[in-house]
C-alpha cells in the first residue's frame, strides 16, 4: 500500500523540499524547494508548457496559490467543495 508520508520523507532527506521557514518553526503544509527540487519542479514545467502552449495554444498566467478566504467564497470553493479541511488545534 502506497503511504504518502514515505515519500514525503523520502523527498525531505534526499533534499528536494524542506519545511517553509524551518528557522523560525516551519509552517506546517508548506515547502520549499531544495536544488534537486528545483530541477524537477522545472523539467515538469516545461513538458507542461511544451504541451498546453506549444500543441494547445493555451496562453499562461501566474498567480499566488495561498489567498484570504473571500477569494475561495467567491468562487464557490467553501461552499461547494468538500475538499478535507484540518486546523491547529493550538492556534485554530
Amino acid at each position: 500500500m502506497f503511504d504518502s508520508s514515505d515519500l514525503l520523507s523520502l523527498c525531505k532527506r534526499r533534499g528536494f523540499i524542506w519545511p517553509s521557514y524551518e528557522i523560525y518553526g516551519g509552517v506546517a503544509g508548506m515547502f520549499d524547494y531544495g536544488p534537486l527540487g528545483c530541477v524537477m519542479k522545472e523539467n515538469i514545467v516545461k513538458i507542461w508548457r511544451s504541451i498546453y502552449k506549444g500543441r494547445e495554444g493555451f496562453v499562461e498566467i501566474d498567480s499566488e496559490t495561498v489567498n484570504p478566504v473571500p477569494v475561495f467564497k467567491a468562487s464557490g470553493h467553501v461552499d461547494e467543495f468538500a475538499d478535507l479541511m484540518t486546523y491547529c488545534q493550538e492556534c485554530r
